[in-house]
This record gives C-alpha cells, structure tokens and sequence, in this order.
C-alpha cells in the first residue's frame, strides 16, 4: 500500500491531510502542538503524530513506516526543519515534494503602508533599536530572543502567540513583560488586528511574509489604515509546488480510481468472516475466488469470476468498467497465500487495495483442539515442498497444510519409515463446515484411510531431538566400500567454506559416499542438497547413507555433469566440486548461468586442477578467490609409541557468493 508522510501543522498541510483522506491514502500527519494535532480529523487514513524531530529520527520514521512519499508542508519560514526532512528523505531515498506557500499580495495592499524589508530576525532588532516606539509582534515565539537587544524591550514590545506553555515560556525568558503577551488563535481580520494596533499604541507592525494562510494581508492593510510602519520579514524561499500543484502530483502518481479488497476468506463458513470483510464484500461489484470460496456469493446475487491467478485476476481489474472489487483468499493471506503476489501487481498497476485478514484454518483447528500453537513450526505441502520429517524429529509441535487427501497417507508412512511412529497425530478435515471431522491417534492408525483434501495435520513429538550442528562428522558415521570418501577434518573445511543457511540449495557434483552432501542437507534444513554421481556403485552407496541418516531434503541425481544438471529445476545456492571428470569450465559456466552470485568450493588433489580451477576463477572476473592447503595426519600406535600417519594433501578452492 502506498503510504504519504505529511510534515505540517499549517493550514495547507490541513487541505493536504483532508484531500488524502478523500482519496483514501494512507497517511501519516506530524505536527508539533498538540493544538495541531486537534485540528486535523484522524480516521481509517489519516492518523496524527505530535513532537519535534529531528533529522536520525525522521529518517528512523521514514524507514521503519516505509512511507512512499514525504510532503513538506512546513512553515516557510520553518528553513532548518524542512533542511531535516529534505536530508533525511535523500538518505532513505523517498520522494520528498516541498508545498511552498505562494506570499505575494497584490501590490494595492501596499499603496498607503510603510513597508521595511529585512532579511531576517537579526536585522529586524538592528531596526528597532534605531527606531523608538512601540512594537506589535505576530511573528510567534520562534527567535523571539533575537528582539532582546533592543532598547526598552520589555517596555516596547507587545506580542501575539498561540495559547501554549512553551510559547509563553520563550517570550517571558526573551525579556516580555507577561502583560504584554496576548495569547489567541486565529484567523485575524483586517478589522481586529486593526483594533490590537491601536490599544497597544504601536508604531510598527513586525511580520512575516506569510502569505494568505497567514493573514498577510490582513495585518498590512491594518497597519495602511493607521499610518504605521510594517516590518516584514522575507520569504526567500523560491522552490516547490503550490498546493494544487501537489494535488495534482498525488492524483497522478498515488490517487486511484479503482479499490480492491483482499480478504482473507478464513477456514470456508462464512460465519466467520470479520465484520470488515462482509462490509468489504457487501460494497464491492464483482468478487474473485475459488469456486469453493464464491460459490455461496453466486447464491446471494453476486457478480462472481472463480479465479486465483493474480496475473489474471489484475488484468481483469484493470479492464473493468467498475470500481470496486473483492478478492478472496482462503486462510489468513499471510501464509502461503496468493495475495502477495496480487498485492505486488496492484502497485505496479497503481490500483488501490485495502487488506482484512480472516481466521485461519491453523488458527481454528487448534482452538477446537484446546491447544495453544506458541513455538509451534509451520509448513506447508498445498502447492509447496517442505521437509516436514526434519522439523518432526527436532521439534515438539509441527502444524502441516496438506495438498491433498493422499498427502496424510505419505506423511504417516515417513513418520513410521523415519522412527517416529510414537508420534500423535491430529487430523482436521473439512474444517468449519457441517462435515468437519477431527482425528487422533499414531501414524500407522492413518496410513490406508482417506481423508479429504481439505485437511489439516498437527503432530506432537514429546521426545524430540535437539538438532545437532553436523560439521565434521566422525567418519565411523557412514557406510563406507571402495568407494573414496571425503575425510572428516577435509570435510568441516568444505562446509565452512561453503558458508551455508538453513535455504542453502547445493549442488554436490562427485558426490561419492555422500558425505559431504549429507552435511550440507543437515546444515541446509529448510533448503535442499542435490547430490550428483555417475558411478552406480557410489550412488548406490549414497543411497545406503541417505537411508541411514534418513535425510528427506536430499536428491540423488545419477549422471554425469553438467549435462544431468539440466535436469534439476531449483536453482542453486552453492556449488561443492568433488569430482569432475574434466569437465570443471563447463560445470561452472552452466550453474554460474543459473545463479551468478553462486558460492563455490572445488577439492583437487593433484595441482593441474588447482591450477584449472584458479585459471577459471581468473577468466571469470572473482576477486575473493581463497586457496589453502590442508596436510592431515592421524596419530597411530605402533608398540609403546605413537606415530602420525600423514593423509594426501588436499587443497580446497573456495570464491563466489555475495563478495563477488
């Protein structure tokens, strides 16, 4: 959603905020008195923030609300604040638009006044203090102790503020005899600052060049009639947009015609939709969903279109004669929902949408089990993979939305197939309709019965396993034949170099026994390992390994690289090369073609392939390219004595990835 930020207790930033709220933009109003703040409605759009900030505070503003835009409706003569804001918008790299209050009068305002033109505050006191008589000011408390140099100050001056603590306190501190201070809100007539003018024996006016909002031309042509003289301060400012001109930038820019709902539909009972999705609903001319989500909107009359392609459901939108719209997604739309992809084609369309989430299925099916769902992990299979075995084993409650009714009937055979079978297992189905049905009991209780494909699965594991950081594992863990494996010191250089997180997709290429691939998959939780082998007998071997440590994120793709690779459609992380059966410039040109900021580690054994790899790296461009050698030796006994036994050296090639 598109977001304005408003700077501005002034009577321009007040059309502004209500021009906003009329376009319905989600805006942010900061004003600085509280007097500011009651004069500025506060609603569904506009809402209001009081105080002073300065320039790391604005910023702070502008980065944690993700505003769009700032608009700097400041007073003119406000030059440091709005320098703030300007500063702080170029640093958060946010639009920032001034709205610069037009000051001019007409010059027939000026004919019977004596005018004195200064520059600022300072200039003004060097006038007054070589002009005696008295002194109206309504220029407020803001530098008012410049004035206090002045000869006979506090006998002189009179001056016109607004009603608040801070304003009187600066005045009295400046020299003000209290008497003296007249403490009023606006607007002022012509006719009223005439009479303050008079009962105040004035000899000068001083002033700004405020402008219309300001009552300029109210106290000039005051002073004109009573012959005294106007000391105006200037306005220099001679940037930014009139107010209209503003508008205008905000209706071609940020203002739509069209409005979209996205509301969450909920668990499928319409009973329970929030009373802001009915309103929602109730106002909107054509809806969008599932058949299942507006088929009962069909029944009541609605314009209906059954779609959840976001591409589709926009471009409908967009071409539409109406102006209004619904569009329901099942749950909450903030988990594995379509609507973020909607939302991102909304704003690239500049078509305004409005948000109301709605209770979801998760939500509501622990609530019908009295459990609370608090360090509880959620997954998802509905259009998505995850390795729901692993956060099983490591942890006490796991919540899955399933694809489809087959998919309970997998997951409680993977359960029993990776000894969990002393598991409970809840199952909800068809939840919150007249059908709904909940089921308890272990895994092998639902391995052959069906279930429907509107379905939820909780799993509680009270003996789960605290997951162990797998760097370096003893090499007595695998199952091992002729085939060469990586050792397990060698190994814990690899996977350190390999600079891996829990989404890490890898490509292990020679993988081997595995080894390597199974630490990967282990430190790679929520990502994936793809282990590549073209030698039967290692693959099969790896498989063993697989089985073994019941790894599920793992793939074992047989064949010989790069060429298989094509076959893998998730896009790699990293890259481990083990083995490449001299095929290593083509293995890293196509992954490279894949993901270019890829992270690399290549072993090599012998130096033509440590020199092969750092040509490659030199061709390439990588400037992090990082090479060590690593000499192992293992102390064996012999008699009464300890001998080391030294391994082959191994060097390790590591580059790639983000310092690239």
């Amino acid at each position: 959603m598109k977001r304005i930020l408003v700077f501005g207790g002034t009577s321009e930033g007040r059309e502004l905020s209500e021009f906003l709220n009329e376009k319905k933009i989600m805006t942010l109003v900061c004003v600085v008195s509280e007097y500011g703040r009651k004069l500025i409605a506060q609603n569904e759009y506009i809402s209001v923030r009081e105080g002073s900030l300065n320039e790391k505070q604005i910023e702070d503003l502008i980065s944690a609300e993700s505003f769009t835009c700032v608009i700097d409706c400041t007073h003119p003569f406000a030059k440091e604040v709005s320098e703030n804001i300007r500063t702080a918008c170029q640093n958060r790299n946010t639009e920032y638009v001034r709205l610069a209050r037009k000051t001019d009068c007409k010059e027939s305002v000026f004919e019977d006044v004596k005018a004195v033109w200064v520059d600022d505050m300072s200039l003004a006191a060097e006038f007054f203090a070589s002009n005696r008589g008295n002194i109206f000011i309504t220029t407020g408390s803001h530098n008012i102790e410049k004035l206090s140099v002045i000869t006979e100050f506090r006998n002189r001056a009179y001056v016109r503020i607004l009603p608040n603590t801070e304003s009187i306190e600066k005045c009295i501190a400046s020299g003000i005899d209290e008497k003296k201070i007249i403490c009023m809100h606006g607007p002022f007539s012509a006719a009223l600052n005439e009479c303050m003018l008079r009962e105040t024996k004035a000899k000068y006016i001083l002033t700004k060049e405020s402008g219309k909002e300001g009552g300029f031309a109210e106290k000039i042509t005051a002073a004109g009639k009573l012959g005294i003289t106007a000391v105006i301060i200037k306005n220099t400012e001679n940037e930014g947009l009139s107010l209209e001109q503003v508008k205008a930038l905000i209706n071609e820019k940020y203002a739509y015609d069209k409005h979209v709902n996205i509301i969450g539909a909920g668990c499928g009972n319409f009973s329970l939709l929030t009373e802001k999705s009915k309103n929602m609903i109730d106002e909107s001319s054509v809806i969008f969903g599932s058949k299942r989500i507006v088929e009962p909107f069909k029944r009541q009359g609605k314009q209906c279109i059954e779609s959840f392609n976001a591409n589709e459901i926009a471009e409908k939108i967009e071409n539409s004669q109406n102006d209004c719209f619904s569009v329901l997604y099942s749950g909450d739309i903030g988990f594995y929902s379509g609507a973020a992809g909607l939302i991102k084609l909304l704003e690239e369309k500049k078509i305004r949408y409005s948000v109301s989430p709605g209770i979801s299925s998760y939500v509501y099916f622990m609530a019908k089990l009295g459990k609370s769902y608090e360090n509880t992990v959620f997954l998802s299979l509905h259009g998505a993979k995850c390795d729901y075995i692993e956060a099983v084993k490591h942890n006490e409650k796991c919540l899955i939305i399933v694809g489809d009714g087959n998919s309970i009937n997998e997951i409680c055979g993977k359960l029993i197939k990776n000894s969990l079978e002393k598991v409970t297992v809840y199952i909800g189905e068809n939840l919150s309709y007249p059908d709904e049905k909940i089921s308890e009991g272990e895994p092998i209780k639902f391995v052959n019965e069906k279930f429907s494909h509107l379905s939820l699965v909780y799993i509680e594991n009270h003996v789960k396993k605290a997951m162990k950081i797998a760097i370096g594992m003893d090499d007595t863990n695998f199952i091992r034949s002729k085939v060469p494996m990586t050792k397990s010191e060698v190994r814990a250089i690899i996977i350190s170099k390999l600079k891996l997180d829990e989404n890490s997709v890898v490509y292990d290429i020679g993988a081997g026994t595995g080894s390597v691939s199974i630490e990967c998959a282990l430190a790679a939780q929520k990502g994936r390992v793809y282990s590549v082998e073209k030698d039967i007998q290692a693959a099969e071997l790896l498989n063993k390994n697989k089985n073994n440590f019941k790894i599920e994120n793992l793939d074992i793709v047989f064949g010989m690289a790069p060429e298989v690779l094509k076959d893998i459609k998730t896009v790699p992380t990293h890259c481990f090369i083990g083995g490449s059966m001299g095929k290593l410039k083509e293995i890293i040109e196509y992954t490279r073609s894949l993901n270019n900021n890829i992270r690399y580690v290549v072993s090599a054994v012998t130096l033509e392939t440590l020199e092969q790899t750092n040509n490659i790296t030199e061709i390439l461009g990588y400037k992090n390219v990082e090479i060590i050698q690593a000499s192992i030796s293992r102390g064996e006994k012999i008699g009464s004595h300890t001998m080391l036994k030294a391994e082959n050296p191994i060097y390790i090639i590591s580059f790639g990835g983000e310092e690239k």
